[in-house]
Protein backbone atom coordinates (compact mmCIF):
# COMPACT_ATOMS: atom_id res chain seq x y z
CA UNK A 1 0.00 0.00 0.00
CA UNK A 2 2.74 2.61 0.65
CA UNK A 3 4.97 1.83 -2.28
CA UNK A 4 1.55 2.52 -4.61
CA UNK A 5 1.35 6.30 -2.64
CA UNK A 6 5.36 6.34 -3.17
CA UNK A 7 4.71 5.55 -7.10
CA UNK A 8 1.68 7.73 -7.32
CA UNK A 9 3.93 10.39 -5.34
CA UNK A 10 7.03 9.73 -7.74
CA UNK A 11 4.75 10.03 -10.73
CA UNK A 12 3.05 13.60 -9.86
CA UNK A 13 6.40 14.52 -9.32
CA UNK A 14 8.15 13.31 -12.43
CA UNK A 15 4.89 15.02 -14.41
CA UNK A 16 5.38 18.42 -12.38
CA UNK A 17 9.09 18.41 -13.17
CA UNK A 18 8.27 17.84 -16.97
CA UNK A 19 5.52 20.91 -17.27
CA UNK A 20 8.01 23.32 -15.20
CA UNK A 21 10.73 22.16 -17.36
CA UNK A 22 8.15 23.17 -20.33
CA UNK A 23 7.42 26.22 -19.00
CA UNK A 24 10.61 27.74 -18.36
CA UNK A 25 12.01 26.87 -22.10
CA UNK A 26 8.88 28.47 -23.16
CA UNK A 27 9.79 31.24 -20.57
CA UNK A 28 13.65 31.49 -22.04
CA UNK A 29 12.60 31.70 -25.96
CA UNK A 30 10.35 34.53 -25.40
CA UNK A 31 12.92 36.45 -23.55
CA UNK A 32 15.30 35.57 -26.40
CA UNK A 33 12.76 36.92 -28.71
CA UNK A 34 12.47 39.92 -26.65
CA UNK A 35 15.65 40.41 -26.51
CA UNK A 36 15.90 40.18 -30.52
CA UNK A 37 13.03 42.80 -30.96
CA UNK A 38 14.51 46.44 -30.27
CA UNK A 39 17.36 45.32 -33.22
CA UNK A 40 14.31 44.34 -35.58
CA UNK A 41 12.53 47.41 -34.61
CA UNK A 42 16.05 49.50 -35.89
CA UNK A 43 15.73 47.74 -38.72
CA UNK A 44 12.42 48.34 -39.92
CA UNK A 45 13.00 51.98 -39.05
CA UNK A 46 16.38 51.68 -41.23
CA UNK A 47 13.83 49.75 -44.17
CA UNK A 48 11.33 52.47 -43.86
CA UNK A 49 13.68 55.26 -43.97
CA UNK A 50 15.15 53.60 -47.41
CA UNK A 51 11.84 53.03 -48.69
CA UNK A 52 10.87 56.91 -48.46
CA UNK A 53 14.39 57.78 -49.74
CA UNK A 54 13.72 55.34 -52.82
CA UNK A 55 10.00 56.69 -53.22
CA UNK A 56 11.81 60.12 -53.43
CA UNK A 57 14.11 59.24 -56.35
CA UNK A 58 11.20 58.22 -58.33
CA UNK A 59 9.33 60.81 -58.06
CA UNK A 60 12.33 63.14 -59.35
CA UNK A 61 13.13 60.66 -61.94
CA UNK A 62 9.42 60.69 -62.95
CA UNK A 63 9.09 64.39 -62.45
CA UNK A 64 7.17 66.48 -65.73
CA UNK A 65 10.72 68.40 -65.70
CA UNK A 66 13.54 65.85 -65.51
CA UNK A 67 10.89 63.82 -67.94
CA UNK A 68 10.91 67.27 -70.76
CA UNK A 69 15.16 67.58 -69.97
CA UNK A 70 14.86 63.47 -71.20
CA UNK A 71 13.08 64.02 -74.46
CA UNK A 72 15.62 66.59 -75.36
CA UNK A 73 18.31 64.41 -75.74
CA UNK A 74 19.51 62.85 -78.56
CA UNK A 75 19.05 59.37 -77.54
CA UNK A 76 15.15 60.02 -77.06
CA UNK A 77 14.65 62.04 -80.11
CA UNK A 78 12.69 59.51 -81.57
CA UNK A 79 10.48 59.04 -79.54
CA UNK A 80 7.20 61.34 -80.00
CA UNK A 81 4.06 62.14 -78.18
CA UNK A 82 0.83 60.21 -79.85
CA UNK A 83 -1.84 62.03 -81.35
CA UNK A 84 -5.70 62.13 -79.50
CA UNK A 85 -6.75 60.03 -82.44
CA UNK A 86 -4.25 56.99 -81.92
CA UNK A 87 -4.85 56.77 -78.72
CA UNK A 88 -7.61 54.33 -77.85
CA UNK A 89 -9.72 54.45 -74.01
CA UNK A 90 -12.00 52.33 -72.72
CA UNK A 91 -14.86 52.80 -70.42
CA UNK A 92 -13.89 52.74 -66.65
CA UNK A 93 -16.27 49.55 -65.74
CA UNK A 94 -15.12 47.54 -68.67
CA UNK A 95 -11.09 48.29 -67.90
CA UNK A 96 -11.53 47.43 -64.51
CA UNK A 97 -12.93 44.04 -64.81
CA UNK A 98 -10.66 41.03 -63.53
CA UNK A 99 -10.67 37.20 -63.32
CA UNK A 100 -9.51 37.59 -60.37
CA UNK A 101 -11.85 39.42 -57.93
CA UNK A 102 -9.98 39.43 -54.91
CA UNK A 103 -7.11 41.37 -56.43
CA UNK A 104 -7.30 45.02 -55.56
CA UNK A 105 -6.88 47.60 -58.25
CA UNK A 106 -5.16 50.84 -57.89
CA UNK A 107 -6.35 53.29 -60.16
CA UNK A 108 -3.84 54.94 -62.25
CA UNK A 109 -1.95 58.54 -61.62
CA UNK A 110 -2.38 60.66 -64.23
CA UNK A 111 -0.83 63.99 -64.05
CA UNK A 112 -2.76 66.64 -63.94
CA UNK A 113 -1.04 69.17 -66.47
CA UNK A 114 -0.77 67.82 -69.95
CA UNK A 115 2.98 68.39 -71.40
CA UNK A 116 3.62 69.04 -74.96
CA UNK A 117 6.65 67.32 -76.19
CA UNK A 118 8.41 68.07 -79.43
CA UNK A 119 8.71 65.80 -82.20
CA UNK A 120 12.05 65.51 -84.65
CA UNK A 121 11.28 64.60 -88.25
Amino acid sequence: MQTNILYRLGLCLFVFGICLFSYLDKRNDLTQKRMHLPALQKEVIALKEQIKKLQYEVEQFESPTHLMELARLPEYSHLKHPFVRDILTAPEAVARISSDETKVIKPYYRPKVTMAMGVKR
